[in-house]
């Protein structure tokens, strides 16, 4: 970067380094989205198969019987208190509310039962994004890397490599990079390994709970009970051929999209090695400066 204007050199900087943070910020706003999606996506199935509003909402028959019986023998059908009456309803109506997912930003809802298509449809969408995002932030880095390594200042250099590493919170992957550590008496601590996992935890965990939503769609089919249907036994025995059909074409674009999402991941992933390691290289030839 040897220009003949100092001020044009210093403009070019400035604007690179610029360009360099908004494809860092860009990079986490995604993942901050798809985990944010996730999230619901986990909260919603949660309540719609494992929570104790589910057995509740399914048992409310049981306890209304067992409120009569203690209330009088000769008690009628009905529940005794309307209080209870109502804040059994009031309960189921809430539970099956939980069991849609609220989209604000298009008005939209989306029912929990078809989160494995249309979740692993936005996951696989929300991953290709992330994949480009990524590509683009590890080419601007890298360039700025390579035009400043030989011919840029000390001083250049340390203003690039820091404004890199300052907004690069999800680096550190190689677990090299000169930053100093922590001691604990005297005894360097080493916290590479946790920002390692925890990237890996973070950049996997949209993948994670789309597979958890195919298992409980799975489970509602084999054990669960369905809590729409009379008697509440599981689905599979209530569901006739043509459904079979429906549910396994669903269940595989479901494991299609984890498929694909965990490709692009494993992309972004080696995106973020490659990063790591030249702002490695470039941290340790500017600290032998």
């Amino acid at each position: 970067m040897a220009y003949r204007d100092a001020a044009i050199s210093e403009k070019v900087l400035s604007s690179r380094l610029d360009a360099v943070r908004t494809a860092q910020q860009r990079t986490t706003s995604v993942l901050a989205f798809a985990l944010t999606l996730s999230v619901v996506i986990v909260v919603a199935t949660y309540n719609a198969y494992l929570s104790w509003n589910r057995h509740f909402a399914l048992s409310l028959n049981e306890y209304g019987a067992r409120e009569v019986a203690a209330a009088a023998p000769a008690a009628s059908t009905t529940l005794t208190s309307d209080v209870t009456k109502n804040a059994h309803e009031y309960a189921l109506r809430n539970w099956v509310e939980s069991r849609f997912v609220s989209i604000p930003l298009i008005g939209m809802k989306v029912a929990v039962d078809d989160v494995a298509v249309l979740g692993g449809l936005s996951l696989t969408l929300l991953y290709l994004v992330y994949r480009y995002v990524s590509r683009n932030q590890r080419r601007v880095v890298l360039e700025l890397l390579e035009d400043t390594s030989s011919s840029a200042s000390v001083e250049t250099k340390a203003l690039v490599y820091h404004s890199i590493v300052a907004y690069h919170v999800l680096s550190d992957l190689q677990g090299h990079l000169p930053l100093r550590p922590r001691t604990t008496g005297g005894v360097k601590a080493d916290r590479t390994g946790n920002v390692k996992l925890g990237f890996i935890a973070l950049l996997y965990f949209p993948i994670v709970a789309q597979v958890a939503v195919i298992a409980c769609d799975i489970l509602s089919l084999v054990y669960f009970d369905a809590p729409f249907r009379l008697p509440h036994h599981p689905l599979k025995e209530h569901l006739h051929e043509t459904d079979w059909v429906i549910v396994f074409a669903y269940l595989a674009c479901g494991m299609l999209s984890v498929a694909l999402a965990l490709y692009f991941a494993n992309e972004i992933l080696d995106d973020e090695v490659d990063m790591s390691s030249m702002l490695a290289q470039y941290g340790d030839d500017l600290k032998r400066r």
